[in-house]
């Protein structure tokens, strides 16, 4: 990311502002919706060691369907704040009139035309369960805890997580029932966080399930710290085919300026962000099935997006994170309407701290002694702390790594040097960044059916 940190200082105040507003908006305006999942698909229950409930959806697009029982399992899991139906838009009875009105590009995928479900609900034309289940696999899609809505809700039992906790303790539990389910070995990824849950898992980082157990329930509530075990990540490596990375998340490139203790004393609060209950009320108290809120956040996108591209050198490139452009509309509205889920707000503290002090460590309020912790400090020799970069080394499966173009929250370079660049080799690894997307937009934009969804494919058709 060649950006000057201190070129940005004058600047600081406008994209945090911007920031702020968007979410603002996301939560108070969004229309929101039920969770749309139906008896198309089958949830599964899977309960971690530390005894937390977690869902997972296997995938078929109509009750009278087939699962795609003894074919090659596929496990996908959404990024931050996101649930499960990130990967699976469809038409859902609120909505029925309106994503009606949706078209397709006249120039579609050879892999769709004609085809009849795409034809009944375009939406499917823009949902990976759906082409995976086309291509012969069978999907999964699972939600670490405290995310999901409806049937589909994980638990949660504490307002205190971090980033290590569904790598550590939620995709052990979700990977071993797959495995039961299905009797075979699944691939296994994610879109940003749902990715860095996968190379947590691979690397074989692990927390103790009965130290979990007693840190949310001491006086003050902690996470403990993370430990590895070179054992357990060739355990963890030989239990799945390989790890699809859709722009998997890693040390965010972020600005100096929020590097105060005002910002810090916020992002780091034990605290669930309820996205969920806010929309669901929304919905409930006005049933709107309108696109207000779809056509203001397209509207506030482009536009960073524009001055990120005229000003490239700028503040805004850090904003650069979600080109609403390379989305149908009809699809962003259900990603705003249904995909966005609960989240745990140190989630985003460790990721600033990841960025700001460029080190991947396990969550610096981990462990009892840290609890009281507010503005993390540089990496020292023997500070006690796991740090994720060093244990890249672990991971010895077969990876496809599927990057975003613009640099805004997740950055080529950064995945490059952070989780690529340290990885054992394999042969089968893959490494291709698709031109013209952002982060948000890259696993259902324009581009996902005509360039993702198809090097997927190809890639696990190889073992």
């Amino acid at each position: 990311m060649a950006i000057s940190r201190n070129k940005l200082k004058k600047q600081a105040i406008i994209p945090f502002l911007v920031i702020i507003c968007i979410s603002i908006l996301s939560i108070s305006c969004n229309n929101g919706g039920v969770n749309p999942v139906t008896s198309e698909s089958e949830v599964y229950s899977a309960v971690t060691d530390d005894n937390v409930e977690l869902r997972l959806i296997r995938y078929r697009p109509a009750p009278d369907g087939q699962f795609n029982a003894n074919r090659q399992p596929i496990l996908l899991l959404g990024g931050i704040f996101m649930n499960n139906d990130e990967f699976t838009p469809h038409t859902t009875e609120r909505m029925k009139d309106v994503y009606a009105e949706m078209t397709l590009p006249d120039d579609i995928a050879a892999w769709a035309i004609g085809d009849e479900y795409i034809e009944n609900d375009h939406m499917l034309y823009y949902n990976l369960g759906y082409y995976l289940w086309k291509q012969g696999f069978d999907p999964w899609f699972g939600n670490y805890r405290g995310t999901g809505r409806g049937e589909m809700k994980s638990d949660s039992v504490t307002d205190v997580s971090t980033l290590d906790v569904p790598g550590c303790l939620d995709m052990p539990a979700m990977v071993k029932k797959v495995t039961e389910v299905t009797g075979l070995k699944p691939f296994i990824g994610g879109h940003s966080t749902g990715a860095l849950t996968c190379y947590v898992y691979l690397q074989g980082a692990y927390i103790d399930a009965n130290e979990a157990i007693n840190g949310r329930n001491a006086p003050t509530p902690y996470i403990p710290h993370v430990k590895v075990s070179s054992e357990l990540a060739q355990q963890r490596n030989n239990s799945v085919r390989g790890f699809i990375g859709i722009d998997p998340a890693v040390a965010p490139p972020l600005p100096e300026f929020i590097d105060t203790f005002l910002i810090w004393s916020i992002i780091d609060l034990p605290i669930v962000l309820p996205l969920d209950t806010m929309m669901e009320t929304m919905l409930i108290e006005s049933g709107s099935d309108d696109m207000t809120m779809t056509e203001m956040m397209d509207y506030i996108f482009n536009g960073l997006d524009n001055l990120a591209i005229m000003y490239p050198d700028s503040v805004f490139q850090y904003l650069q994170f979600f080109k609403t452009a390379n989305v149908d509309p009809y699809v962003l509205d259900f990603f705003i309407r249904y995909a966005t889920s609960n989240g745990y707000l140190r989630m985003i503290a460790q990721y600033a701290d990841w960025g700001l002090n460029l080190a991947m460590r396990e969550g610096f309020n981990n462990g009892p002694e840290n609890t009281g912790k507010v503005m993390p400090k540089s990496r020292e020799e023997g500070d006690g702390y796991y740090y994720y970069e060093d244990h890249m080394g672990n991971i010895t499966t077969p990876m496809i790594c599927l990057l975003s173009e613009a640099n805004g929250l997740v950055a080529s370079e950064l995945v490059s040097k952070y989780l690529v660049d340290l990885k054992t080799p394999h042969a089968k690894d893959l490494i291709y960044e698709i031109p013209g997307t952002a982060h948000a937009d890259l696993p259902l934009g324009y581009t996902a059916p005509t360039v993702m969804f198809p090097m997927m494919s190809e890639w696990m058709n190889q073992f």
